[in-house]
């Protein structure tokens, strides 16, 4: 899966290089992609302060996550699955932004 500046996502197919699906959102600056693992959904953030859960079995935009104080520039799964932190390049001298978010999908019990 790739994403870009002019507000896309593109799902590839690696074996013949054919571009599989396509999705697009209004002022969706992509900064960062990264893959839930063992599971078919991609974390990404944005210029637009948000963190976007994509289900890649369709495309589409399976949770967002409430907007941060800053544009978010990189975000990591953990291990499991269940967690992800995100970053900001902070602004006004306030530095970086680290926000962790738990519980990567609605239905996904928080582990203690």
């Amino acid at each position: 899966c790739t994403g870009s500046r002019d507000n896309t996502l593109l799902l590839w197919d690696v074996g013949t290089g054919q571009c599989m699906q396509k999705a697009c959102v209004s002022r969706n600056l992509v900064t960062h992609l990264c893959w839930v693992p063992r599971e078919p959904y991609i974390l990404q953030t944005s210029e637009d302060k948000t963190i976007r859960l994509w289900d890649i079995r369709g495309l589409q935009v399976a949770h967002m996550f409430p907007p941060k104080q800053h544009i978010q520039t990189y975000c990591e799964v953990s291990v499991d699955g269940h967690r992800c932190i995100s970053c900001s390049n902070g602004f006004g001298g306030e530095g970086c932004e680290a926000t962790p978010a738990f519980s990567l999908c609605p239905w996904m019990a928080l582990d203690p």
